[in-house]
């Protein structure tokens, strides 16, 4: 029948139904669409794998006049019905790829969600600068040979490219991705009306990216990290100072139960804000329960960015409402059985410091959360520990005590800009920060703690 319609613009619309395969008319109806290539000018199918895969195969020549690509590979369904929530939440079958014979030269907005590219595929090079929008959903580790050079080399002619999200499906390995890129080319391409750039995987994938990637007007940076040891993005800073971000003067810390995040934004956030809404121009995630974890790894994040950070005047700590107990994580030891039910790990306070010696600039300090006094708590010297100047029992000749912690926790270099404390927490912790105001107090910096009205 297509053969012998007038020569209109074909969309081809398969939202599809997660669970549900596709019927053998609706593939075959597909088919015989795709091939009409020439009069192609939208195609959006998702459907499972192996619906897909016979689909792609068909689109494997030009399509001149194709505006728009979405495909979606979706998880098999399965029979038995009481794996039906078990089938809307998986994303983990990802066994489609594209041809690589498929080209289209008027491509203006890409999605791929669990499908992958070949490395000889044009696609995305032969776009040229119609294409705006590209996003790489759900992207497979695999081929080996898609690295972080080989993905920019496919970016350079994307000229007018605005929008570019690469989320991983899973984590390539930092090693494997410095491995790749011995040898590989250092060219740096331009993406001149790039504006917001979103990232999911590992942190030398990143790194590879951001290291041969210019987008001076670039304004929002999200990023999310699966969970590993170490962290090393020095390119990062670039980014973010080419965004303006020396002038930001807000950040927020969250620890939650299942990550932690940094929130860098160019406003002066005020109690009451709540953080604000919407995107933010510097967002960075890292996935991981554990606490101790969490605070290494955002120690390590904001070490990389403190140079931005030192400009922060407000900052914001927030936990988890319901979770974890900063108190029991905080706490160097145990002092009871189950003191660190919340979090299950202990968190020794000199991670703590570490983090907070970053913000030097913040004057204001707000906590939200479960329990933050004690968190603040934990945070306080104990008895006998010194004041980091050796002259505390147990302290050794460096001022240390015989735990490995060193001495007073907000010492003079730890918040030294510090002016208001905005706690948000329940009960009420005035006790908890009330040596810490003494001490500052007596230090000649003097601080003043301001309830919330909510």
């Amino acid at each position: 029948m297509l053969s012998h319609s007038p020569p209109f613009p074909l969309i081809i619309y398969y939202p599809g139904k997660r669970s549900t395969t596709m019927s053998e008319e609706d593939k075959h109806g597909a088919k015989v669409a795709l091939q009409q290539r020439e009069r192609v000018h939208r195609v959006h199918i998702a459907a499972p794998a192996s619906n897909l895969r016979d689909l792609v195969q068909v689109m494997n020549d030009e399509y001149p006049n194709l505006k728009r690509l979405l495909i979606r590979a979706q998880a098999e369904p399965r029979a038995d019905r009481r794996n039906r929530n078990h089938n809307r939440n998986r994303n983990d079958a990802v066994t489609v790829t594209l041809h690589e014979g498929l080209r289209a030269p008027l491509l203006h907005r890409v999605t791929l969600s669990n499908v992958g590219l070949p490395t000889s595929s044009c696609l995305l090079s032969g776009a040229g600068e119609d294409l705006v929008s590209l996003g790489l959903l759900n992207f497979p580790a695999e081929p080996p040979d898609f690295h972080p050079a080989h993905l920019t080399a496919q970016l350079a002619a994307l000229s007018h490219l605005e929008l570019l999200t690469v989320h991983f499906s899973t984590a390539v390995p930092n090693h494997q991705v410095m491995r790749q890129l011995q040898g590989a080319p250092t060219t740096r391409i331009a993406l001149p009306r790039l504006r917001m750039l979103a990232y999911r995987g590992g942190s030398a994938y990143l790194e590879g990216i951001l290291a041969r990637l210019d987008a001076p007007h670039l304004h929002t940076l999200s990023v999310e990290f699966f969970n590993q040891l170490t962290f090393s993005i020095p390119s990062l800073l670039h980014f973010a100072r080419a965004m303006n971000a020396l002038t930001f003067r807000s950040a927020a810390l969250y620890f939650d139960e299942d990550f932690a995040s940094l929130i860098v934004d160019p406003l002066d956030k005020r109690a009451g804000d709540g953080g604000g809404g919407g995107t933010h121009p510097l967002h960075v995630q890292v996935k991981g329960k554990l606490l101790d974890w969490q605070v290494t790894s955002m120690s390590q994040i904001c070490s990389t960015l403190a140079p931005l950070l030192a400009q922060t005047e407000n900052l914001m700590l927030g936990f988890h409402k319901d979770g974890p107990d900063p108190a029991a994580a905080g706490a160097v030891e145990a002092e009871a059985p189950g003191a660190a039910a919340g979090w299950q790990v202990a968190v020794d306070r000199a991670q703590w410091r570490a983090l907070f010696r970053i913000f030097v600039g913040v004057k204001t300090l707000q906590l939200s959360g479960g329990r933050i006094g004690d968190l603040f708590r934990a945070l306080q010297l104990r008895v006998g520990e010194g004041n980091g100047g050796g002259e505390g029992e147990g302290a050794d000749e460096e001022g240390t005590n015989d735990d490995g912690v060193d001495g007073g926790v907000f010492t003079p270099e730890i918040l030294p800009a510090l002016q208001k404390l905005l706690p948000r927490g329940w009960g009420d912790p005035d006790d908890a920060f009330a040596s810490f105001i003494a001490a500052r107090t007596a230090a000649g910096l003097p601080v003043r703690l301001v309830r919330s009205r909510s």
